[in-house]
């Protein structure tokens, strides 16, 4: 059976960090964080529920409810604006990788938090997933120089993407910092979803 670290080695970094990305924001947008899905799925009463229903693998099964959650959500928050790329809707590709690459982990890895989650849940917040991507004070900046899209005040928007760029996503790890640091702006109760226009 592959370990983690042979998985890690056999895929591209991006997906690796880009799945990474998505449970952490997931996480963070639970209800009893900072509110902006209706899951409790990593949460205490949450893992305790599901060990009854997934005994070995109730981790990875609060994992994935929470990032459906948030694609859900996101999903509705952005039903009239087709044409925006953020970080739980990449290319039809790329999502289909990390989701593959999801379920390889939890196939082969039993115990997802030494990669997934590096720090303790009593500490998980913005300051430490920033921390965790290298986020520097220049994306930061970016972030807060971001337009809000006109029509859909949940969406922020961080610049165009065209197919010359998209082909080339997975070289480009400035743009999936600016897609994870751009949550930093949502609040209590309020999500924000950085995007970039497809043009």
């Amino acid at each position: 059976m592959k370990k983690i670290q042979e998985i890690k080695k056999s895929v591209n970094n991006f997906y690796l960090k880009a799945l990474k990305a998505r449970i952490q924001i997931a996480r963070i947008g639970e209800k009893d964080k900072y509110n902006w899905w209706d899951v409790e799925a990593q949460s205490e009463g949450g893992l305790y529920a599901l060990k009854r229903l997934f005994k070995n693998t109730y981790h990875w099964a609060a994992i994935e409810i929470s990032m459906r959650s948030a694609i859900s959500k996101i999903e509705g928050l952005m039903k009239e604006s087709n044409n925006y790329f953020h970080l739980f809707n990449l290319t039809p590709e790329i999502n289909s990788k990390i989701w593959n690459l999801f379920f390889q982990l939890k196939r082969e890895n039993k115990d997802h938090e030494s990669y997934f989650l590096e720090f303790e849940e009593e500490k998980y917040n913005f300051e430490k997933i920033l921390q965790n991507f290298d986020i520097s004070d220049d994306i930061l900046e970016k972030i807060r120089n971001a337009q809000k899209d006109l029509i859909n005040p949940s969406i922020v928007v961080l610049g165009t993407l065209n197919e010359e760029n998209l082909e080339k996503i997975e070289k480009n790890e400035e743009v999936l910092k600016l897609l994870i640091a751009g949550f930093t702006l949502g609040s209590n109760n309020k999500s924000i979803i950085p995007t970039y226009r497809i043009t």
